[in-house]
């Protein structure tokens, strides 16, 4: 199996997702102008199966910014989770950023991780 960074979004199909960039830099010091762009996305539960295996221990980060809803339901139906050990989750809700297109409350939030945990991926909140 492969090891290492991507260069695509974790998406629910293999796409293009848009994306609007506020800062003329990353915070890593790549200057790119501030705008709307598109990034190639991949079909991530996919990408989890063909590129781990069971007895792999997987860590997973993911702040997608809001889109880790679809993103985790799809995880799920493909039963990509078996593949994930432990995960950090940054959950965006409306509550924490108005500007984010979702309607999900801190309290789903919580059940989510708690979701996560009873199906067995060891799941933390980041921020």
């Amino acid at each position: 199996h492969k090891n290492g960074w991507i260069s695509v979004c974790p998406g629910v199909d293999n796409s293009r997702l848009p994306f609007h960039k506020e800062k003329d830099k990353f915070d890593d010091g790549r200057a790119i102008p501030a705008g709307c762009y598109t990034s190639p996305a991949i079909d991530f539960a996919t990408w989890i199966k063909e590129n781990t295996k069971i007895e792999d221990f997987v860590v997973l980060k993911m702040d997608i910014e809001g889109a880790e809803w679809r993103v985790i339901e799809r995880l799920a139906q493909e039963g990509a989770f078996a593949h994930v050990d432990e995960m950090f989750l940054e959950c965006h809700s409306s509550e924490w950023n108005p500007n984010h297109s979702t309607e999900h409350t801190p309290a789903d939030c919580h059940r989510l991780l708690n979701a996560l945990r009873y199906n067995g991926v060891f799941a933390h909140e980041w921020y």
